[in-house]
């Protein structure tokens, strides 16, 4: 069981509140991130935040078009923002 809430790798660097209001200002919401990624709403809420790195949800985030600068994708997802651009 996970006993610590620290931001851990890339996820240290994700601007949440930049990603929530890019989330409001786009009609988005967390469980469209997490039905198009077919994850739990509390898993693409935890990427969010930066705790955990889900790669599918940080996916699904970039494909509904969130800027990636506020994302601070991990080292190997940095193609997946130069495939989408």
């Amino acid at each position: 069981m996970r006993t610590h809430t620290q931001k851990v790798g890339a996820g240290r660097n994700r601007d949440y509140h930049a990603i929530k209001r890019w989330l409001y200002d786009n009609g988005v919401t967390v469980k469209m991130i997490a039905d198009d990624a077919g994850l739990d709403s509390s898993v693409v809420s935890h990427t969010i935040w930066g705790m955990v790195n889900n790669r599918r949800a940080l996916a699904a985030l970039v494909g509904r078009g969130c800027p990636t600068d506020i994302l601070s994708l991990p080292e190997d997802m940095k193609r997946l923002e130069h495939a989408i651009n």
